[in-house]
């Protein structure tokens, strides 16, 4: 079964491995360059949040959250996703999609314009998905942008993608 969990620094290596994968590929991320053990602590460490998902002691994949903006767009944030090829297909993304809402309850709504799949079933169900990638969907990474509702307003679902 698999678990999401906050990552820790025994995981590093294996989300390296992953989220190179996912750049190697040259599809989902903008990165050209790899990362290694010392330049991963300080990126997946200056997140607000990184996920990993879990089975049988193996990281299979990951996310990483963190804000898009400053001020009184600091609550609107961004999340990446990346699962290794060889877990891809057997539910890891959207079990690391999911995460927000199983952490954040209401309070957390995303968007997903490259998944096959609707959002898990506390999100708003005004959410729109766009055929533009169907062959990306959890098998590959992708993008998703989570807001967290201010008091005075409810959660909505905006768009980071064509």
């Amino acid at each position: 079964m698999v678990e999401v969990k906050g990552y820790g620094q025994a995981d590093l290596q294996a989300m390296v491995d992953v989220w190179n994968e996912v750049v190697r590929d040259g599809i989902a991320f903008p990165q050209e360059d790899e990362l290694d053990l010392e330049s991963s602590a300080e990126f997946f460490g200056s997140q607000t949040h990184c996920g990993v998902a879990v089975e049988d002691g193996r990281v299979l994949g990951l996310y990483i959250l963190h804000p898009n903006n400053v001020g009184r767009c600091g609550h609107i944030a961004n999340a990446s996703y990346a699962v290794s090829s060889e877990a891809r297909g057997k539910g890891i993304g959207r079990a690391l999609v999911e995460d927000p809402w199983r952490r954040e309850g209401r309070r957390a709504s995303a968007c997903f314009s490259s998944t096959p799949w609707s959002p898990p079933t506390p999100a708003p169900a005004t959410s729109t998905r766009s055929s533009a990638s169907p062959s990306w969907g959890p098998s590959r990474a992708d993008s998703a942008c989570l807001k967290a509702p201010t008091p005075t307003s409810a959660p909505t679902i905006t768009s980071s993608r064509p």
